[in-house]
């Protein structure tokens, strides 16, 4: 075994416990706050079930630092730019903080035990769901959501006086449900992410830029213009462009270009052959003929 899988397996073994721990304190805690009392048996079990809690935090802590010196070690990046890393790693200091907090009463108890259970299985569904296309800004907001909804169900399920066997399976109902949610919601971003990369290589795919340079004589002097056309696999013209190294004479071919694209744009390139004068410039309108020519003996 490596010392990688060794960390890994250290990072599953804490969050089962934690995520096993912050289930059943739910359910102790909900029958805490349904009958203002906690009876001896109730105590000894949760101070096991906390102890198991603290037993993963502290596993789950060990393995985060192996990580890091692992990564460091690697020169690698990776824990830094991986945004669903970066969430994890902030509901981890979250569960630290809120058991403190628990702790010297800070906070309370229906707020301390939903930021844990959140934590705990939000961190576990992430682990399992694998890369995730949303941005740290979306985890938060989806986090935060989580903390006071969940909080506000589980108040709600005090107030029915639900019994533990009915809560624990409706908590069960609730993380099937979130489950196939997350399935859902990460099927349909890959699903867009696929589009958009088979758009963008579609359009790579198709068109295709075809160029020639041409220098001719008028009465001022020489010009040389670089004609560019983008046309389909088929030979469709899509786009016409013109650059003149002269930049003073930039503005009057631009006119040119747009006359061009209004004529020729939808045609197909090997069927234009000595086009009539292109607006009012004959002497632009030869040069783009014989410039036509030699792009199409490219094709």
């Amino acid at each position: 075994m490596d010392i990688y899988t060794f960390i890994v397996m250290l990072h599953v073994i804490g969050t089962i416990l934690g995520t096993g721990g912050a289930t059943v304190a739910e359910l102790q805690i909900t029958r805490a706050l349904k009958d203002r009392r906690v009876s001896p048996e109730e105590g000894a079990l949760m101070h096991v079930n906390y102890s198991m809690i603290r037993v993963g935090m502290a596993t789950v802590l060990v393995s985060v630092i192996g990580m890091f010196i692992y990564f460091a070690a690697k020169d690698s990046d990776a824990l830094f730019t991986n945004e669903k890393l970066w969430i994890k790693d902030l509901m981890f200091v979250m569960i630290f903080i809120n058991a403190i907090a628990l702790q010297k009463r800070l906070v309370p108890l229906w707020l301390g035990a939903s930021i844990s259970f959140t934590s705990w299985w939000g961190a576990t569904l992430l682990g399992l769901a694998g890369q995730l296309p949303y941005s740290f800004m979306t985890y938060l907001i989806g986090y935060v959501v989580s903390v006071f909804a969940l909080a506000g169900l589980f108040k709600l399920l005090r107030m029915l006086n639900i019994n533990s066997r009915s809560l624990l399976v409706l908590i069960g109902v609730v993380l099937i449900v979130l489950v196939f949610l997350m399935y859902y919601l990460i099927n349909g971003e890959q699903a867009r992410q696929n589009v958009l990369i088979d758009e963008q290589d579609e359009e790579t795919a198709i068109y295709r830029e075809l160029s020639d340079t041409v220098s001719f004589e008028y009465p001022g002097g020489t010009h040389t213009i670089k004609f560019e056309f983008l046309v389909d696999e088929a030979g469709v013209i899509n786009e016409i462009k013109a650059a003149d190294i002269d930049p003073e004479n930039q503005g009057q071919l631009a006119n040119f270009v747009t006359t061009a694209n209004t004529q020729f744009v939808g045609k197909n390139i090997s069927d234009l052959s000595n086009v009539d004068k292109v607006g009012t410039s004959s002497l632009t309108t030869a040069a783009f003929n014989e410039s036509l020519a030699n792009i199409q003996a490219q094709l």
